[in-house]
């Protein structure tokens, strides 16, 4: 990034209220939907960006030459695509929802713990705003 004078995006993803998925229709059930969501993300990736499970249900995205703007796309792109997946697991078929937080940097760049903290602090905004939504800090 600093080389090529480009910006670097990142995404942090939360599943909503996958605890209830869990609660409901099992662990399998929770693990099938992560499987899923996370094949969802990755056909609509390219080859040079990063996807990482970060916690439970929390999937961390890494987009080199990402600015604000294609971050956003991404994001609301994703965030319909998962909103309008039918999940098919073995006990039943469930709709899920995410909330995302995103974050950008350039050549004057923040670390990536920083880019991390800016990313949570975005996601923690959209769960309190209401989940199944995007929030760039």
């Amino acid at each position: 990034m600093k080389r090529d004078k480009s910006s670097l995006s990142l995404i942090l993803m939360d599943i909503d209220h996958f605890k209830k998925v869990n609660d409901t229709y099992g662990h399998p059930c929770g693990d099938c939907v992560i499987t899923q969501i996370s094949e969802t993300i990755e056909n609509s990736l390219r080859s040079e960006d990063v996807i990482a499970r970060w916690g439970g249900e929390e999937f961390i995205i890494l987009l080199p030459n990402t600015d604000s703007t294609q971050v956003v796309i991404l994001a609301e792109r994703l965030r319909l695509t998962i909103k309008n997946q039918k999940f098919v697991c073995s006990e039943a078929d469930l709709k899920v929802t995410v909330t995302l937080g995103l974050t950008t940097t350039n050549q004057h760049a923040l670390s990536l713990d920083d880019l991390v903290e800016k990313a949570d602090q975005a996601l923690y905004i959209g769960k309190e705003n209401g989940r199944d939504q995007y929030v760039i800090n």
